[in-house]
């Protein structure tokens, strides 16, 4: 910064010395002092600047005490504001016709940046500050305020200090801190800011025209300098870390949010790898995404009565978090759940207003934000957390008033089922979702997929349990009865137990990638997954077919399932409409079967062996010299990795279709579909099992052989 005043052997006094001594001609030029005085009128001055205060009521028009005599004129308590007012314009149009030619700056007392900063200070708070007082009366006072604001010469001076703070690198980067500077700012000038930022944006519209867009721009530049300039940290920390500024005005508009923490990270005010503050930045940005999450359950719960700017709103929240995750993902202190259930709110809440007009871009924020959460999860080689955060999220959206889980009802909407149902399949079925979700379970190291299966294992048993409990809430006679209102209870779970965790738990499955070096390790882990289902499934895919489903959907649905099948053995359940999505998740888990055979063929030959018999699968892992000398064919069959022996896949269908296809085939067109893949990778299976009989039997005539291939190629014509 380049000196603010005369030179200091011109203006020092002499020790000892009552009255200075004139040093030069140039000293002789200045104005006189005036006797200093305590009045405490024009409190809106500025009163940090050091500088003392002239009678002259008309400043030189050149000169080196040109900028000093302005500053003095200013402060002088005994010029009326409206002298003020036209000394500063006068030299600001003296400036414009200066342009251009030559000026005398180098040789002023007081240079221009320090000019600016004075004369910018001074007509703020005739502009800004001064509306305030209006209020408390005074009628004098009220109309030099309201003369102040129509009057185009202050509006010209301000212009004037905003185009030569341009010039100087932005006024509030030269600005000398003061003690209060912060607080000052964020006290005085932040609320006025605030509100005209919120202005601009609603009068642009998405678009940057002219002045205005210069003005934003002007706007946006001193939020940043003014909040997060260095000089200023100090006071912003501490201004931060008091829990009364951190949750005050947690309703201000959210486009402003937006732009604060969009200047936030642009400038890269604060770099999770270079922060200094020792935590204090951190933990101001935790209260802040704390504050928004705390405005979108206020979002969420008055949706059902106010949902006109639903979408609005809802739209820069989701930009907040965005910003948020960017800047510092330690805001969400692992609680990914919360998130998850805001997004799955948000899209239930959408799905419901048909005529908004912003429901498109809501949909695609929600998606951009799941998708830069697991990306963002994937670097950290975290993904599957998210994942089965996620997960959770789900489950909680129909509580049973667990303790632990009441945390969460905030962000939980009393929708019909269906409306959040609907949002899980449509937040599932995005293919950038999927992909996102694919690519990130494909980063993860080898040696952490199998501690990957082992807590999806963990997290189908939570889920197996969280349908125990919802049906446990029905009525045991009602439902030992067979009656239809005694399933009600869990129709949601069981639309998003198939609609949702079962798509998320196939996804996971089908993009594990099994190496040599992770085989043995991640087919130790399937093996204790197949072992959490096959209480369940063995019931549905078990040799004996009869009441099959019944036995099935009891053990999934009821704790105490052998004593009830037992009451009612002769009896079948009617089922709602809902429980086929029960049968689907089980079959959606049949991915696992793919993910053991590849970790059984990966496997050193005598465990690769043992592995696939255990599969009932005798080729998978045996050559063609081991199938010739083989006398005991282990001809398993799809369902062979449950239990053996098992029920053929065709009678299993069938078993299926007969209950929940045969006359509701549109209702359950997801089972159906789920079905067919199933039955095209039991036809690849038996095509490359004929075709292995076929090069046995063109080596050596075995009717056994010939007899196998008649029974596999029977089965397969009943699956086509």
């Amino acid at each position: 910064m380049a000196d603010s005043g005369a030179n200091p052997k011109q203006r020092q006094p002499k020790k000892n010395k009552k009255k200075r001594k004139q040093s030069g001609p140039e000293e002789s030029e200045r104005p006189p002092k005036t006797n200093r005085t305590n009045s405490s009128e024009n409190e809106n001055e500025p009163q940090d600047q050091n500088f003392e205060v002239g009678r002259a009521e008309k400043p030189n028009q050149g000169g080196p005490w040109r900028n000093l005599e302005l500053i003095l004129s200013i402060q002088n308590r005994e010029l009326d504001l409206h002298k003020k007012v036209e000394l500063a314009y006068g030299f600001v149009m003296s400036r414009g016709k200066e342009e251009g030619g030559s000026s005398d700056e180098d040789n002023q007392a007081v240079n221009m940046s320090r000019l600016i900063i004075f004369v910018s200070e001074w007509i703020q708070s005739l502009l800004i500050s001064e509306g305030k007082k209006v209020e408390s009366g005074g009628e004098k006072h009220q109309a030099e305020v309201i003369y102040t604001y129509l009057d185009l010469r202050c509006w010209e001076i301000f212009k004037f200090c905003l185009e030569e703070s341009l010039k100087l690198n932005w006024f509030l980067r030269a600005h000398a801190a003061r003690k209060d500077g912060f607080r000052d700012f964020s006290n005085k000038l932040l609320e006025p800011l605030l509100h005209l930022l919120g202005l601009l944006h609603l009068q642009i519209g998405g678009t940057n025209p002219g002045w205005m867009g210069n003005l934003l721009k002007l706007v946006e530049d001193v939020f940043s300098h003014g909040l997060y300039h260095p000089l200023h940290i100090d006071g912003f920390l501490s201004l931060c870390s008091t829990e009364k500024d951190a949750t005050s005005n947690q309703s201000k508009d959210s486009k402003t949010i937006n732009k604060t923490l969009s200047v936030f990270m642009h400038e890269k005010i604060y770099v999770r790898t270079e922060d200094a503050s020792e935590g204090a930045c951190l933990n101001f940005l935790k209260k802040v995404y704390n504050t928004i999450i705390s405005l979108s359950s206020d979002l969420i719960q008055l949706s059902v009565t106010h949902s006109d700017s639903f979408t609005l709103i809802a739209n820069e929240v989701l930009s907040a978090v965005g910003y948020l995750l960017e800047i510092e993902y330690d805001v969400l202190e692992n609680d990914l759940v919360s998130l998850w259930l805001m997004m799955l709110s948000y899209l239930a809440i959408g799905l419901s207003l048909v005529d908004s007009p912003d429901r498109c871009s809501l949909f695609s924020k929600i998606t951009d934000i799941r998708c830069q959460l697991i990306m963002l999860y994937s670097q950290l080689r975290q993904v599957n957390n998210t994942i089965f955060a996620f997960c959770k999220a789900i489950r909680v959206i129909n509580l049973h008033n667990s303790d632990g889980e009441l945390y969460y009802t905030r962000l939980v909407i009393p929708f019909h089922g269906e409306a959040y149902a609907n949002a899980v399949e449509m937040l599932l079925s995005a293919h950038k979702f999927k992909i996102a979700i694919h690519k990130a379970m494909k980063s993860i190291p080898e040696g952490q997929a199998s501690r990957c299966i082992q807590q999806l294992t963990l997290d189908i048993s939570e889920s197996l349990e969280w349908m125990k409990v919802s049906c446990s809430e029905a009525d045991e006679k009602q439902f030992s009865e067979c009656h239809l209102s005694s399933l009600h209870s869990f129709n949601l779970e069981a639309e998003l137990f198939g609609r949702g965790l079962s798509e998320i738990y196939a996804l996971f499955l089908e993009s594990v990638i099994v190496t040599t070096g992770n085989c043995n390790l991640l087919g130790a882990s399937i093996k204790e997954l197949i072992r959490l289902i096959f209480p369940c499934m063995s019931n549905l895919v078990g040799p004996q077919q009869a009441d099959a489903v019944n036995k099935f959907l009891c053990s999934v649905t009821v704790k105490d399932s052998d004593n009830l099948i037992a009451r009612n053995k002769n009896k079948y359940l009617i089922f709602g409409v809902s429980t086929y999505w029960v049968v689907l998740f089980f079959f959606r888990l049949c991915s696992c079967r793919c993910l053991y055979r590849q970790a059984a063929i990966l496997m050193p030959p005598d465990l690769s062996r043992k592995m696939s018999a255990e599969m009932g699968d005798s080729f998978s892992s045996f050559s063609g010299r081991d199938w010739m000398e083989m006398s005991d064919w282990i001809n398993g069959g799809f369902f062979s990795w449950i239990v053996q022996p098992s029920a053929s896949l065709l009678a299993v269908i069938r078993s299926v279709s007969n209950i929940f296809c045969k006359d509701r085939a549109a209702d359950s067109c997801h089972l159906t579909y789920v079905m067919h893949a199933m039955a095209c990778e039991r036809l690849v299976d038996l095509n490359s099992r004929i075709k292995s009989l076929e090069y046995l039997i063109e080596n050596g005539d075995n009717l056994v052989q010939v007899a196998e291939i008649s029974s596999l190629r029977q089965e397969a014509a009943g699956l086509t």
